[in-house]
């Protein structure tokens, strides 16, 4: 197989998804309101979780926007605003499974792939519980926990984020699984 289109959902100006896909020379749809979470953004609040959002042209404007149907990989990097929103394990793993139900019914053939981790691991159990409990209805779900930013010396940027050396790191680490799962 090879990679012809990637979607990416969550933060990737100049982030590790924009490394990623340039490392690797794939087509990729990115996908991003910063501070958003999968059931509350950082802050707490609900207005526009990712959920919400995806299927939208604008944020502001609220139009729909129809996405490619024809991904093969799509990338979910979510999860850190939502463990900033104080979202219990129980309401992540409801949130992401519903999320990932939906993806599945937009994008049938793709493999899904939760890339979390670069910020800290809080729904890491989390997300391996759901990937065990999806493991025999959808073989083509994975869960990719990459290695937090506060373990790598240079890697912590402003605010807590990832510096981009962090960046390029955890782009290494998704760009060097997704080659293997292709």
């Amino acid at each position: 197989a090879t990679i012809e289109r990637a979607i990416r959902i969550g933060e990737f100006f100049k982030s590790h998804a924009y490394y990623a896909h340039s490392m690797m020379g794939a087509d990729a749809e990115l996908v991003s309101i910063s501070g958003q979470g999968i059931v509350r953004n950082c802050n707490g609040d609900v207005d526009t979780p990712i959920p919400t959002f995806f299927g939208w042209q604008s944020r502001h404007l609220r139009t729909a926007h129809a996405y490619p149907d024809d991904a093969d990989i799509v990338v979910i990097n979510a999860g850190t605003n939502d463990c900033g929103g104080r979202v219990t394990n129980e309401e992540f793993y409801d949130g992401a499974k519903a999320f990932l139900h939906d993806l599945r019914a937009h994008y049938p053939r793709a493999r899904l792939v939760w890339c979390y981790g670069l910020m800290g691991l809080y729904y890491d159990g989390v997300l391996r519980a759901l990937e065990t409990e999806l493991a025999g209805t959808d073989a083509a779900f994975t869960y990719l926990p990459v290695s937090p930013i506060a373990w790598e010396r240079g890697e912590v940027g402003a605010v807590g984020h990832p510096s981009v050396e962090g960046d390029v790191r955890g782009a290494a680490e998704l760009a060097a699984a997704l080659y293997r799962m292709v």
